[in-house]
């Protein structure tokens, strides 16, 4: 799959990523493939496919098993606590803000690929599934839902405040500079080549990182702009 388009007024449709296979007794273990409805072990009743998500015209198999996560209906996202990479979720504080982003594309061709703002979580609270006896919160999460977590998981949720835009928020150079003190364009990679501003933008976001004030007001005037409706007072 190709990233998912976007229009020339941003509007986008949010693509949950597909899952890969990696059980050895699968028919199909001889080659590297994504998870499908058809793979051996897949709980058809708790897994989501591009199809049941009301997805399945933008793929090229609608029966490819998806993880939706985060998802914005009842706003949750699971994640392990291990992973050094989103360590600044730790330090959330009722109120703060989660904001996420994706890869679109406006054409065919690849290079044409850019990351948007698709929407943010105001953080209400985190959840233990290992001690949690209520899973009505975040009964919707794919990790509960699959159950499909361990002992460092934990489910971090959104209030009701929270959003999924309508119109995605260009995260370009612009924005960058104004919001990651320490990104560089007009770089190099290891073979003196050119690198694109997508891909220092990517190389720089791939833990979460935590924006302060003042860079705060230059990421809320973005959203504002693209999406006038937004609740958030700069």
């Amino acid at each position: 799959m190709n990233f998912p388009p976007i229009d020339s007024i941003n509007q986008f449709t949010y693509m949950p990523i597909p899952l890969w296979c990696n059980n050895d007794d699968c028919p199909k273990a001889h080659t590297s493939h994504h998870l499908h409805r058809t793979c051996k072990g897949v709980n058809i009743q708790r897994e989501r496919t591009y199809a049941s998500v009301g997805l399945g015209e933008y793929v090229r198999d609608p029966d490819t098993i998806v993880h939706y996560d985060p998802e914005f209906d009842t706003f949750t996202y699971g994640n392990s606590i291990k992973k050094s990479r989103i360590s600044a979720l730790k330090n959330l504080e009722k109120g703060d803000f989660i904001a996420f982003f994706a890869s679109f594309q406006k054409n065919i061709s690849p290079y044409d690929s850019q990351f948007y703002f698709i929407g943010f979580f105001e953080f209400k609270q985190v959840y233990d599934p290992n001690i949690l006896e209520d899973f009505s919160e975040i009964a919707n999460n794919d990790h509960i839902r699959c159950d499909n977590y361990t002992n460092e998981y934990r489910i971090w949720k959104g209030s009701k405040k929270s959003m999924l835009f309508k119109h995605g928020v260009p995260f370009d150079r612009t924005l960058a500079i104004n919001i990651i003190r320490d990104i560089k364009f007009d770089t190099v990679n290891k073979n003196g080549e050119p690198r694109s501003d997508f891909t220092v933008i990517n190389s720089k976001t791939r833990a979460v990182r935590q924006i302060s004030f003042p860079q705060t007001k230059y990421f809320w005037e973005a959203v504002k702009k693209h999406n006038p409706d937004c609740w958030i007072n700069d």
